[in-house]
């Protein structure tokens, strides 16, 4: 069985990967964006469906974070029992 001390690398990889194809969407979504404006086109489907999967992604860990936010306050405010 996975101790935290082998899942706690883990997931810490995976948030900075997922932040990082978060960053690395939005500014290929921008620089596509302004070429689009200048040659009088549409942004490419693939880059907008990179923003949309980044920006879900971007919600699922702001709620994440939220809550375990919540759960700490309510651990140091009230105990572990």
């Amino acid at each position: 069985m996975l101790s935290l001390d082998k899942l706690g690398p883990i997931f810490s990889a995976l948030g900075f990967t997922i932040i990082a194809y978060i960053l690395v969407s939005i500014v290929l979504f921008i620089i596509d964006a302004v070429k689009a404006k200048r040659q009088s086109r549409k942004i490419k489907p693939g880059f907008k469906i990179m923003f949309i999967i980044a920006m879900v992604l971007a919600a699922i860990m702001l709620a994440i974070g939220i809550y375990a936010l919540i759960v700490l306050i309510l651990l140091l405010v009230n105990g572990p029992f």
